[in-house]
């Protein structure tokens, strides 16, 4: 790793020369840098303690690693005032710092003690006094905002809902992506980021400001003799033999609604959200069921329903609570099923699930098959949720609810 280029040197020299010439002044526990400009590969490091505090996904095990996912990072000028100044400063990550990722930067400190920062190639620079600061993140902007789509195709009623794209874009410099990983990191003047620069290790730290979701919903068979609940297409043909009809898991449609605590704004520099919505799997379009495999703490859940197609980060809406609001903002879970051209859904409050940040929340949810016959028997008895209401209420309880 080439973490000192030859004008830093030159710098470092400067220092020293200016050190020996006044160590028999009286004030010699002072170390004034002086003007010149200073360059340094700066690594993006996880921070020390708990894997839960670092960054990146293992999609498959459901999981936040130490990888830093994004092949850029974006530098922030924060005003005395403190607020923040436009544009931030795009920088272009690398990967010549052995196993880990890294951006070179250069701080040049002028006469007037102001501090110009820039990159390799960059366009643009940032000019910053001593009372300034500057800042690492992932985003572009301060503010992130989610898109809202229309409401009236859930049985949530007027709510707001939260629309999450349904792929990555390659060209993530231009086009924000909302289902991103919210990282930043501390506040830095232009002394200090010298002294991280001129330090025997440069590595910068990123918090996480995100939580992450996955939900499997399945349905399965609950008559065996072990804690398994396995089913597989020949059972689920037997479980409606006595309709007397050809049923299908694919003859059955899903989608989901939960929240309502996802933020509608954050403010990344402040730590400050605003709004609050649910989230809809597909956009609230419906897909056909498909087989679900599940294995938690050696317990295997397999049936038909709906599988996560990759895991959900937002930032979280955070306010204080009235004891009596509690209620309504408990998250919840919405399953809608259609069948034969009518809708249904039902309501799943998991208890005891505190929602926290830097933290993949993933969610369970096993039904008995038999649970589905109500909908297959044309002459169910439903309760309409309202008038204006296309969806029918189904009373059905999960028999399993697993938060891991």
């Amino acid at each position: 790793m080439k973490t000192m280029k030859p004008t830093f040197i030159m710098g470092m020299l400067a220092i020293c020369m200016g050190m020996m010439s006044c160590q028999d002044d009286e004030d010699t526990n002072i170390s004034t840098i002086k003007p010149g400009t200073y360059s340094a590969d700066i690594i993006v490091n996880s921070e020390s303690g708990s894997t839960n505090y670092s960054r990146g996904i293992d999609v498959k095990n459901g999981i936040f690693t130490s990888t830093y996912e994004q092949n850029y990072i974006y530098l922030h000028h924060v005003k005395a005032d403190g607020n923040e100044e436009y544009e931030a400063l795009y920088i272009p990550m690398t990967t010549d710092c052995g196993e880990d990722k890294c951006f070179n930067i250069q701080v040049i400190v002028n006469d007037n003690n102001t501090y110009t920062i820039t990159t390799k190639g960059a366009s643009q620079s940032i000019t910053l006094n001593a009372k300034e600061q500057i800042y690492f993140s992932t985003m572009k902007d301060q503010k992130w905002k989610s898109e809202t789509s229309s409401t009236n195709l859930s049985p949530i009623g007027d709510i707001t809902i939260l629309k999450q794209p349904e792929k990555e874009e390659e060209e993530e410099e231009i086009k924000e992506i909302k289902s991103r990983e919210i990282l930043r990191s501390e506040l830095y003047t232009g002394e200090r980021l010298l002294e991280l620069m001129t330090g025997d290790t440069q590595y910068i730290d990123l918090t996480r400001h995100v939580t992450g979701f996955k939900i499997n919903i399945l349905f399965t068979n609950v008559n065996v003799e072990n804690e398994d609940h396995i089913i597989d297409l020949e059972g689920w043909h037997n479980a409606f033999n006595a309709l007397g009809e050809d049923v299908n898991p694919e003859n059955f449609n899903i989608k989901i609604y939960f929240g309502p605590n996802f933020a509608q704004y954050y403010d990344i520099l402040k730590d400050n959200s605003e709004g609050f919505g649910y989230y809809a799997s597909h956009n609230q379009r419906y897909v056909p069921f498909e087989k679900v495999d599940q294995t938690i703490t050696n317990i295997t859940y397999t049936g038909y329903g709906y599988n996560t197609t990759y895991t959900l980060l937002s930032p979280l809406y955070k306010t204080s609570l009235k004891e009596e609001e509690y209620e309504d903002f408990q998250f919840r879970i919405y399953m809608c099923i259609q069948y034969n051209g009518k809708e249904f859904y039902t309501e799943i409050r998991p208890k005891n699930l505190t929602m926290n940040i830097n933290t993949i929340h993933h969610i369970i949810l096993a039904f008995d098959v038999h649970d589905l016959i109500p909908i297959v028997t044309k002459g169910g008895t439903y309760s309409t949720r309202s008038s204006s209401s296309t969806f029918q209420k189904i009373d059905i309880k999960p028999i399993k609810v697993i938060c891991n």
